[in-house]
């Protein structure tokens, strides 16, 4: 894995046994084509390393440095070889982000199968010199061994000592056991990279090793390596056209990097369409859409005789998408979430809103409950079933997505301000996780199936499982009346998950799906609900979260396809540049 980049670094001891191991194989060279390769492959591993490090290096390898044009256009054809070539492999491949993003989208077309994580320099070490920890222990292991055999068991006992002294490393270890685990569909996972060392690769390996319970079947696949690693890893590279790597994977950075950008604005813009959809018809009874929607939900519309929301315009939204915004640009401005102000965030938005646009009930009093002075650690209601705090963690997912640990822990706070009860705190978490799995480019029902396995309320856990199953063979009027349309976590996310599932590859449809999914009262609630005013009715309800419900599909949607993939005429929706914008900041205020 090379780094785009240039990095600012210093020649340490750690890379003693790096130059050993080049000494050796220089000493065995019988042809001076070998050793030009090694002085190529020694260029390639200080690429984008500074003038003085590159030139420390090869003195103390002991050769003599040329000038070398490195051959950066790849061949047209060969990715698709090495898609080919990984497809044919037993078990499922994991690909290691950013640089080969481009061959898991061509695998995943071919297989419907894999997945990816971003396991790099940034994401492990805080000092660029760390990252020696590394190469150290591969090439003792390497200086050790006759074959890879026992290399294996020697990096083994080297990486148990390194995460034995390391605590971030040991963290970030069990982080990618966790994501691994909960996404995998196979026994046996081969880890995939560009090259030309397998140290992520192996860090991803090794970490399956020792924190799996079970025994799972592993291997590592290179596009290519250093020549002087071709002998001892034979089976594990694709190519000896090292030459062809750093474009292969500057390609994949660039279209990886777009990827995020649109499907970042896409995830935000894609809930405001949804919100936008479906406020006209929010909890109105199926029997009374006609009386304004001859034909139910199509587009945008506004509903001058709603209680709540008549004096909304077609395409604007409700406080649903605001408070989404408020949270998004918390993230943003404070480089990250912050839990000494973003509570203090919410009670202004709310104190300062001149208009209002439906607050949920739970919102409203977890965020009066701030304004009057409680802690956020009691301001969130304990017995509430409600979803809506579930909306707030969507940008969590986005600026989080390459670190599981902060997710789960800022997801689960966030929440708890207005909604602190188990499963809406465990609804909330699995939105926020199933937006990162989707932002990162894996497969609708892997995002699903992985962020499933982090719920622990049994009740949302297997009506999820039943939504899963309903799309093989049941209607989308069989799920309504099976999960329910109200706002309850247990019935809004089984229905969203239904409908995104549906046709993941097909925006409009799956977002109309859901935001006609009306309150359709049955013979006892219609009894209950007797007497009561029409306003009276929507508040007591127990169906029609058309807006919540459209929001979240149009959330997955977004975070899957990306904005470039939402019809034109949804695009019209309120604030979309605004929206559009905040995504794109998202991601850029993560990476900067």
């Amino acid at each position: 894995m090379v780094s785009a980049k240039n990095r600012d670094v210093k020649y340490t001891s750690n890379l003693k046994s790096m130059v050993e191991f080049l000494k050796k194989s220089l000493s065995k060279s019988v042809s001076e084509t070998h050793k030009e390769e090694i002085l190529n492959g020694i260029l390639e591993f200080c690429h984008n390393y500074p003038k003085k490090f590159r030139e420390k290096f090869i003195r103390k390898v002991g050769i003599k440095e040329k000038s070398r044009n490195l051959l950066r256009k790849s061949d047209e054809n060969i990715l698709n070889q090495f898609t080919n070539h990984l497809s044919k492999q037993k078990g499922e491949c994991v690909f290691l982000l950013r640089d080969s993003y481009n061959s898991l989208k061509e695998y995943q077309n071919k297989t419907n199968k894999g997945f990816g994580i971003l396991i790099n320099r940034n994401y492990l070490f805080e000092k660029e010199e760390d990252y020696f920890l590394l190469i150290d222990i591969f090439y003792k292991s390497l200086l050790k061994s006759d074959n890879k055999r026992d290399f294996l068991r020697f990096y083994l006992g080297y990486f148990k000592d390194l995460l034995k002294n390391n605590q971030r490393l040991l963290e970030k270890s069990r982080e990618v056991f966790q994501f691994i685990d909960s996404n995998r569909n196979e026994n046996k996972i081969i880890w995939v990279d560009m090259g030309f060392q397998f140290t992520f690769c192996l860090f991803g390996y090794f970490s399956m090793l020792i924190h799996s319970r079970i025994k799972i079947e592993q291997d590592f696949i290179l596009f290519s390596t250093y020549p002087w690693l071709r002998e001892a890893f034979q089976e594990n590279y694709f190519s000896e056209n090292n030459e062809y790597v750093l474009d292969l994977e500057e390609k994949s950075i660039e279209k990886y990097e777009k990827s995020l950008l649109d499907k970042s604005s896409g995830c935000l813009l894609g809930f405001a369409i949804g919100d936008s959809l479906g406020f006209p018809v929010a909890g109105i009874d199926k029997r009374d859409v006609r009386n304004f929607s001859s034909s139910g939900i199509n587009g945008f519309e506004d509903n001058p005789k709603h209680p709540f929301f008549s004096h909304l315009k077609k395409g604007q939204y409700t406080d649903n998408t605001n408070l989404l915004i408020v949270s998004t640009e918390s993230l943003t401005k404070n480089n990250g979430f912050d839990i000494e102000k973003y509570p203090n965030e919410l009670a202004n938005w709310l104190e300062q809103s001149k208009e209002k646009r439906w607050l949920g009930p739970t919102a409203l009093k977890g965020i009066t409950r701030l304004i009057e002075g409680k802690s956020y650690k009691y301001s969130g209601s304990k017995t509430t079933k409600s979803c809506s705090s579930s909306y707030r963690v969507i940008p969590l997912g986005i600026y989080y997505k390459d670190n599981l640990s902060k997710l789960i822990e800022y997801s689960n706070i966030s929440s708890g301000i207005t909604h602190n009860s188990d499963i809406s705190k465990d609804g909330s978490l699995f939105v926020s996780l199933t937006i990162a799995n989707l932002i990162k480019g894996n497969l609708p029902k892997k995002s699903i199936l992985s962020s499933l396995e982090y719920v622990k309320n049994k009740t949302l856990k297997n009506k999820i499982k039943k939504a899963i199953d309903f799309i093989k063979k049941e209607t989308i009027s069989k799920a309504r009346k099976e999960f329910g349309t109200g706002s309850n976590i247990d019935q809004t996310l089984p229905l969203v998950i239904y409908c995104f599932l549906r046709n993941p590859d097909n925006f409009e449809k799956s977002i109309l799906l859901a935001a006609n999914s009306f309150r359709d009262d049955t013979k006892e609630e219609k009894e209950r609900l007797k007497g009561l005013s029409w306003e009276e009715q929507i508040l007591e309800c127990k169906g029609g979260n058309t807006d919540g419900i459209a929001g979240l599909t149009g959330a997955f949607l977004g975070a899957y396809l990306g904005k470039g993939k939402i019809p034109k005429k949804f695009l019209n929706v309120e604030n979309n540049d605004k929206i559009s914008k905040r995504g794109k900041e998202l991601i850029k205020s993560y990476s900067s």
